[in-house]
């Protein structure tokens, strides 16, 4: 099931004549280097700013003390989900071959807001495992879902900006990764958090990911690196 929509794209890509184009996007490597910065960059600096909301408003020390262990495992992390954990098993499909064929059809924006709650809603059963509840009650658990889904449309705006400059499906497969590695080993370490600390460090997330896109949209006057105008603009 994790494969399902990179198994679709081949599908859909093989019937249509495009598996040849389709496949060239995830071997992309040659762009410039400052998208590469932004795919390796993005997971981190996101984290970072987490954590410096965090030093702000204050955080539980316990939670601190996790972080300089976990933090080792990051490379490892993001390689291992690069492949198998949102990667190269969602990528491929999502932006490698839904989104160049909706931004012929829709605006940028639009787009980008039809992919995106499309791979929130692909995302919701997930959050049938009793583990993702870890601890919370159910109005809890309710705002963990809600962030997460917003937090989800927020990310496709970004992956929208960078595919778009690049038409790499590749390194979209990275920062799908390292966001995926930076939750799992610098935001939410191993199953430690629990209850309010751990609703309050994934709610954290989602503001800060859905603010970052906000002003993304806005510098790039909603046209995320789109070179050409789109329909319905």
């Amino acid at each position: 099931a994790l494969f399902g929509p990179t198994a679709a794209a081949a599908l859909v890509a093989w019937r249509t004549g495009r598996l040849r184009a389709w496949a060239g996007g995830i071997v992309r490597w040659r762009v410039p280097a400052r998208w590469w910065a932004v795919a390796l960059g993005v997971p981190v600096a996101f984290a970072a700013v987490v954590h410096l909301v965090f030093g702000l408003v204050g955080i539980d020390a316990v939670y601190l003390s996790l972080l300089p262990a976990q933090a080792i495992s990051y490379l490892p992390v993001l390689v291992v989900l690069s492949i198998v954990g949102g990667g190269l098993n969602e990528e491929p499909g999502w932006r490698g071959f839904a989104l160049p064929q909706l931004q012929e059809r829709l605006s940028v924006m639009r787009a980008t807001a039809v992919l995106g709650i499309a791979w929130a809603v692909w995302h919701l059963p997930s959050f049938a495992f009793p583990e993702v509840r870890n601890g919370l009650e159910s109005g809890q658990f309710g705002l963990l879902v809600a962030g997460a889904l917003v937090e989800v449309v927020a990310w496709a705006i970004v992956f929208t900006w960078l595919y778009n400059h690049t038409t790499s499906t590749l390194l979209c497969i990275l920062l799908h990764g390292g966001i995926n590695a930076a939750f799992a080993s610098l935001l939410l370490p191993a199953a430690a958090l629990t209850g309010s600390v751990y609703l309050q460090v994934a709610l954290t997330g989602n503001a800060v990911v859905v603010a970052g896109a906000a002003a993304l949209v806005v510098a790039t006057r909603g046209r995320l690196g789109q070179r050409t105008v789109s329909p319905g603009a």
